[in-house]
C-alpha cells in the first residue's frame, strides 16, 4: 500500500536521514485525513481540534500552516511526534506534543509518562513519595547527607481532625520541649518586592504562639500543604524563622544557612514563582496535563494524548531561564540547590525531582544522573582525600621522570641534588591534584557571579556555604579566592555584556574613569567588588619566568608592517643563548618572603624611608643584568604574596570591612589610552606606545574593564572628536600572558587599585615574539 504524500505515514523517506520534518496547510491536512483516509493525518487532525491551547482557534481561518517533526534524535532518546502551529496574526507560535497513553508505541508517537493533574492530587502525592523512597533506599550519597538537625528556629506544622493546618513558631532556646533533631522541610523561594509576612524582634513572641493561616501568603501555605500531606512535622522558611530586623541574628543564622539546607529531609523549590503571594503551583492545576484525544474507532492507535511540550530548564538560555523558572536566576538559590540532599521543583507544569544522583521530572523529559547537588559532592569527596592524591601523583611524576631522564650508571647523586628532585616531583604532584580542585571553583563562581541578588552586599555571604564546605581542604579564604590558587583566582575577567555608559544608580565616577559601585564590597583584587558575571581563563600553560634580551626588537603584526625586526641576527642570538631551566626559573629567589611584613605598611600604605629603600634594591637586582630583562610573573613567585582580611561580622566567609593584598613581581608603567573597538561597544584595547621602535604605532591589547567606562570613545577620523584621554597605569605581571591592570590610588601612599585585566594573544607572543614586559621591573604593590 502506497504511503501517504503528505506525512510519509509518519516514516522517514530514507533510514540514514536524520529525522522526518514536513510542512502543510489545514486544507490538506484535512483533505488528506478525509479524502486520502490517512490515520496518522487523522491523528493529527484531532489533536489541532481537541487541543486545550488551541481552544476558540478556527481551523481554517487562523492557522495559517503547521510544521511536523518526528524521529529527532537527542542523545539517546528520540522526541516524539510534535506540531508547530502559525498564525495569519501576530499571535506567537502554539507547539502541541503527541504521546501515547502506557507502553505502546504508534509510528512516531512515543510512551510519555502522564502529568498529575495537581500536586497535592493523589497521582501527584504518590509521585513525591516515589522518589523520596527510591532516594532513601537506593542513593547511598543522599542518605549520608541526611542528618536532619533542625535549625535554631523552625515551623511546627500539625493538622487537627477536621484537616485544618495549625502553624506556630518554635525556637531551641525557649521551648523546652524543642526536639533538637528530626525530619523537616526548607523552602526555597523568591521574596518579591512585597515582604508581607516576616518575624521582627516586635512580633517573634506572637509568632510563638501561632501564626494565622490567613496571615501566611500562598506560596507558604502551599509549601506547608506539601509538608503535612508528607507528613513531615516542621518547616523552616527564611523570612520566618530569622529575625529580620535583628542584624545580630540575621548574621548568625543566614551563616548557618548552609546547615538548614544540607540537613533538611526535603527542600522544596518555588522555581517558577515570581514572589511570596505568587503560589508555588497554579490554582486551577498543571498547564502540563494533556488530554486523551477522542478518536473514531476506525483508528487502530490506541490512547493518545497531547499537550504543549514542557519547559525544562536545560534547554534554556539564561535569559529564558529567568522568564520561565526565575527562582534558579537568584544568586542566595545556589548555595541552596548545590547543598540541599534533595529538591522538589514546584513548577507551573510539573514536578521536577533532583537529589545527588539523579534528575527526573514527571515528563520523563529530564532523565539525568548529572546534578548540580551531585556534582558538588562530587568536588568535595574527591577532594578531601587530597593528601593521597597528593601522594599518588608524586609516585607517577616520579616514575615519568624516571623514564624521561634516567640516571647515568656510574653517576651518584648528592644528597642535595636528591633533595631538589624530590621537591620538583612534590611541587608537580601537589600541582596536578590542584588543578581539578581549582577549575571546580572557577566554574562554580562564573556559575554564581552571573545570577541575581535583591541586596548586592550578599554577593559574599550567598556563597559562604559552598566556601565553608571547601576549606577544609584548601587554604585561607581570601574575599572568593583561595591563598593556595592566589594568582589563578586573579586572573578573572567581567563577563558582563553592555557596559553602560553613564552611571548607575549606586556608582559613583571615579578618576580611573570607571564606574565603580558606591558600597565596599570587597578589595578591586576580588571578583566580589564588581557587578555582574565574572569568566576565567581555561588555555593558559603552566607559568615561566621569560628572560628577555634587552636589544630584541619586536615583530608587528602582518597590519602595522614597515618597522618590524630591525636586529634579526641579535635576536635569534639571543634565542639560541636561552635554556629551558632559565625559562622556568627553576630554584631561583625572584622575590624574598620576608619582603613584605606586617610592618611593611601602615594602616594607610604610607611610603616610609625603609620601604622606599627596599623597592630600590629591587629594582638594581633588575638592572644587574645588562643584556636581558627577566620577566617573573606572581604565578613564579607566590612565596612574596602576603594578605590581610577584616571581616565586618561574625561570617568568616562573609562580607568583608577592609582586605589589601602584597604582592612582587614584574611590572610595567605605561600610558595608554582606552579605544573602543569598531565591531562591538562593549570590546576596548589598551593601546601602549612602543617606545623602542621609532615612530611605531601603538600596540591595541583586548582590555577587560572591572567596571563600566563612563563614556564612549570614539577614534578621532570617525566621530571628529578629540583624542581620548590618557592614563597612566601599571601592567602587573601575573603570567606571561596575562596582566593585572593597576593604578595608583594617591601619589603619597603606596596603594593601588585594580580596574582590569589584559591578555596578550598566544599568537603574539609566540609568532611575532612581542615581548611587553621588555622594560618591566620587580616591584613591590599593596593592593586593596
Amino acid at each position: 500500500m502506497a504511503r501517504c504524500p503528505l506525512c510519509n505515514d509518519l516514516e522517514k523517506h530514507r533510514e540514514s536521514q536524520p529525522r522526518l520534518g514536513f510542512d502543510f496547510t489545514p486544507a490538506q491536512l484535512v483533505q488528506s485525513a478525509s479524502e486520502g483516509g490517512c490515520e496518522s493525518c487523522l491523528v493529527i487532525l484531532e489533536g489541532l481540534q481537541q487541543a486545550r491551547s488551541l481552544s476558540g482557534c478556527s481551523l481554517t481561518r487562523d492557522i495559517r500552516s503547521i510544521y511536523a517533526l518526528c524521529h529527532n534524535q537527542r542523545g539517546s532518546s528520540c522526541d516524539s511526534l510534535s506540531l508547530e502551529v502559525y498564525f495569519f496574526d501576530d499571535r506567537p507560535r502554539v507547539e502541541l506534543e503527541f504521546n501515547t497513553v502506557g507502553k505502546q508505541t504508534w509510528k512516531a508517537i512515543l510512551p510519555r509518562p502522564s502529568v498529575s493533574k495537581h500536586p497535592l492530587s493523589q497521582q501527584g502525592l504518590k509521585w513525591i513519595r516515589t522518589q523520596m523512597e527510591a532516594c532513601e533506599s537506593n542513593h547511598t550519597a543522599c542518605a549520608d547527607a541526611d542528618k536532619n538537625r533542625l535549625p535554631k528556629r523552625v515551623l511546627s506544622v500539625l493538622t487537627d481532625t477536621g484537616g485544618s493546618v495549625s502553624v506556630r513558631l518554635v525556637e531551641k532556646s525557649a521551648d523546652h520541649q524543642y526536639i533538637t533533631s528530626g525530619p523537616y522541610v526548607a523552602l526555597s523561594h523568591v521574596w518579591g518586592e512585597e515582604r508581607v509576612c516576616i518575624t521582627t524582634k516586635d512580633n517573634l513572641e506572637a509568632r510563638k504562639q501561632g501564626i494565622p493561616w490567613e496571615d501566611l501568603p500562598k506560596t507558604f501555605r502551599d509549601a506547608i500543604e506539601v509538608t503535612v500531606n508528607l507528613n513531615i512535622p516542621f518547616v523552616w522558611i527564611d523570612s520566618l524563622c530569622i529575625i529580620q530586623d535583628d542584624l545580630k541574628d540575621w548574621e548568625v543564622e543566614s551563616a548557618r544557612m548552609a546547615d538548614t539546607y544540607e540537613n533538611a529531609t526535603l527542600t522544596l523549590a518555588a522555581t517558577t514563582s515570581l514572589s511570596d503571594v505568587s503560589g508555588c503551583f497554579p490554582k486551577d492545576g498543571y498547564l502540563g496535563a494533556g488530554i486523551d484525544l477522542e478518536l473514531p474507532d476506525t483508528v487502530s492507535a490506541g490512547r493518545i494524548s497531547v499537550r504543549r511540550p514542557l519547559k525544562h530548564w536545560v534547554a534554556n538560555v539564561p535569559s529564558q531561564v529567568k522568564a520561565s523558572f526565575p527562582l534558579l536566576s537568584r544568586g542566595w538559590v545556589f548555595q541552596e540547590r548545590l547543598l540541599s540532599p534533595r529538591v522538589l521543583h514546584l513548577c507551573e507544569q510539573e514536578l521536577v525531582w533532583e537529589c545527588q544522583n539523579s534528575c527526573i521530572c514527571e515528563c520523563g523529559g529530564l532523565d539525568d544522573t548529572s546534578t548540580p547537588s551531585g556534582n558538588f559532592q562530587d568536588a568535595i569527596n574527591s577532594n578531601k582525600s587530597i593528601t593521597d592524591r597528593t601522594s599518588e601523583w608524586r609516585q607517577l611524576v616520579v616514575r615519568k621522570r624516571q623514564i624521561l631522564y634516567p640516571p647515568l650508571p656510574d653517576s651518584n647523586l648528592s644528597a642535595a641534588e636528591q633533595l631538589g628532585h624530590s621537591q620538583i616531583a612534590e611541587r608537580e604532584a601537589k600541582q596536578q591534584a590542584m588543578s581539578g580542585l581549582v577549575d571546580h571553583f572557577h566554574q562554580f563562581v562564573e556559575q554564581y557571579s552571573a545570577l541575581q541578588l535583591s541586596k548586592p552586599t550578599d554577593r559574599l555571604p550567598a556563597l559562604s556555604g559552598i566556601c565553608g564546605r571547601m576549606q577544609t581542604f584548601r587554604g585561607d579564604h581570601l574575599v572568593g579566592l583561595w591563598s593556595d590558587s592566589i594568582c589563578a583566582d586573579l586572573m578573572w575577567r567581567n563577563n558582563t555584556p553592555g557596559f553602560r555608559a553613564q552611571p548607575a544608580p549606586g556608582h559613583q565616577r571615579t578618576r580611573s574613569s570607571l564606574l565603580s559601585p558606591s558600597e565596599y564590597r570587597g578589595p578591586s583584587w576580588s571578583w566580589a567588588s564588581i557587578e555582574g558575571a565574572v569568566s576565567y581563563w581555561y588555555d593558559l600553560p603552566d607559568s615561566k619566568v621569560r628572560r628577555i634580551h634587552k636589544d630584541r626588537r619586536i615583530k608587528r603584526p602582518g597590519w602595522i608592517t614597515d618597522l618590524q625586526w630591525e636586529s634579526t641576527q641579535r635576536a635569534e642570538k639571543a634565542n639560541k643563548e636561552w635554556k629551558p631551566g632559565d625559562e622556568e626559573g627553576e630554584g631561583k629567589d625572584w622575590g624574598r618572603p620576608e619582603l613584605v611584613t606586617e610592618n611593611w605598611v601602615d594602616e594607610y600604605g604610607e611610603i616610609d624611608e625603609e620601604e622606599q629603600e627596599e623597592q630600590e634594591e629591587l629594582e638594581r637586582e633588575n638592572e644587574e643584568d645588562e643584556e636581558f630583562v627577566f620577566a617573573v610573573p606572581l604565578g613564579r613567585n607566590r612565596a612574596s604574596i602576603r594578605y590581610r582580611v577584616e571581616n565586618s561580622g561574625l561570617n568568616p566567609f562573609g562580607a568583608v570591612k577592609f582586605a589589601s593584598l602584597a604582592v612582587v613581581a614584574s611590572a610595567i608603567e605605561v600610558e595608554v589610552s582606552l579605544e573602543e573597538e569598531h565591531r562591538s561597544p562593549d570590546n576596548y584595547h589598551l593601546v601602549i606606545e612602543i617606545p623602542e621602535v621609532k615612530h611605531a604605532p601603538a600596540y591595541p591589547i583586548r582590555f577587560y574593564p572591572d567596571h563600566p567606562l563612563t563614556l564612549p570613545v570614539k577614534f578621532k577620523k570617525l566621530t571628529g572628536n578629540e583624542p581620548p584621554a590618557r592614563y597612566e597605569v601599571v601592567l602587573l605581571l601575573v603570567h606571561q600572558e596575562v596582566c593585572l591592570v593597576l593604578q595608583q590610588k594617591h601619589k603619597n601612599y603606596n596603594l593601588w587599585k585594580r580596574i582590569g585585566i589584559v591578555r596578550l594573544p598566544e599568537i603574539l607572543l609566540q609568532f611575532y615574539k612581542v615581548e611587553w614586559m621588555r622594560e618591566s621591573r620587580r616591584r613591590q604593590f599593596l593592593i586593596v
